[in-house]
C-alpha cells in the first residue's frame, strides 16, 4: 500500500473506531480488516486478525516493543543494519526523528545516524530528579503531568480539589506502577484499595470518601470501573478513560 494510501485507511479507523486510538494492535486489526487484499482470502484475513487482537493471550512480544529494541541495537551495533534497506542512496543516508514513538524522515545527511529525543530535564522547583520507592530502590523520579486541554475542561472543573488531587495521584500510578503489577500486565488498568490510597500516598483516611471521589470521576469520564470485587474481598480494577473529553 502506498504511504497516502495507508495514511487514509489509518485516519478512517481513528475516525470511526474509537477503540483503535488507544491499542495500536486494534489499529492495525481494523485497517486490514477495511483494505481490500486480493492475495488473501476472507479466512486468511481474519486469521491475522484474530492473532492481532488477541497477542497478549498468545503471549506474543510486543511489536512496538520489537521494532523499538531492533533500531536500538542497530545504532549500538551497525553491523547488524542490512545494507540494502537501510535508507542508504548515493552516499546519502535518511535521518529518522522519532516523535512519540512513530518514526518519520525528517532531513538528509551523510552518515548513518539515529535523532535521539531530547531528554526532558525537570526544574529544581518540581522535582527532586531521583526518588526512593517503596523498597527503598533509589530511582530516577517520574511525572504524573496534567496536560492544558484537561485542566481547562469542563468535566475537570466539575470535580471538586480533593477529586482533582485523587485524579492527579491515579495518573501517578500509570508511570509508577511498573507494567508487570498492573492488572493484565496493562498500564491503562489500574488498582486504587486501600493500602495505595492511604499507606502510599495517604490522600485519604476513609473509604467512603474515597468511594465518591471515585464515583465523580467514572461520572465524569476520567476512569471506568472495570471490576468491582467488593463481593469477593478483592481488589477493584479500573481504567483511565478519555470520556471527559466529551463532557459538555
Amino acid at each position: 500500500m502506498k504511504a497516502e494510501t495507508i495514511r487514509q485507511s489509518v485516519f478512517n479507523s481513528l475516525n470511526d473506531n474509537p477503540s483503535t486510538r488507544k491499542d495500536d494492535y486494534v489499529l492495525l486489526a481494523d485497517v486490514i480488516r477495511k483494505q481490500e487484499n486480493r492475495h488473501l482470502s476472507d479466512e486468511e484475513k481474519q486469521a491475522i486478525i484474530e492473532i492481532l487482537l488477541n497477542w497478549r493471550k498468545y503471549e506474543l512480544p510486543n511489536f512496538n516493543t520489537v521494532i523499538r529494541v531492533r533500531r536500538y541495537l542497530q545504532t549500538k551495533f551497525p553491523y547488524l543494519i542490512d545494507e540494502t534497506t537501510s535508507a542508504v542512496k548515493s552516499g546519502i543516508t535518511i535521518h529518522i526523528k522519532a516523535i512519540e514513538g512513530v518514526y518519520t524522515p525528517f532531513c538528509f545527511n551523510r552518515g548513518l545516524t539515529m535523532a535521539k529525543k531530547k531528554k526532558h530535564v525537570p526544574k529544581t522547583f518540581e522535582s527532586t530528579i531521583r526518588y526512593t520507592d517503596e523498597n527503598g530502590n533509589n530511582k530516577t523520579d517520574i511525572s504524573a503531568n496534567l496536560y492544558h486541554s484537561m485542566l481547562i475542561s469542563k468535566a475537570f472543573k466539575n470535580l471538586t480539589n480533593r477529586q482533582k488531587v485523587t485524579y492527579l495521584y491515579m495518573k501517578d500510578l500509570y508511570y509508577y506502577v511498573p507494567s508487570a503489577k498492573h492488572p493484565n500486565g496493562d498500564n491503562m488498568y489500574f488498582y486504587f484499595n486501600r493500602h495505595i490510597w492511604k499507606d502510599l500516598y495517604g490522600t485519604h483516611t476513609n473509604g467512603e470518601r474515597v468511594r465518591s471521589d471515585i464515583d465523580a470521576l467514572i461520572k465524569n469520564g476520567f476512569i471506568e470501573e472495570v471490576e468491582n470485587n467488593k463481593n469477593l474481598r478483592q481488589k477493584n480494577v479500573y481504567k483511565y478513560s478519555d470520556k471527559w473529553q466529551h463532557i459538555k
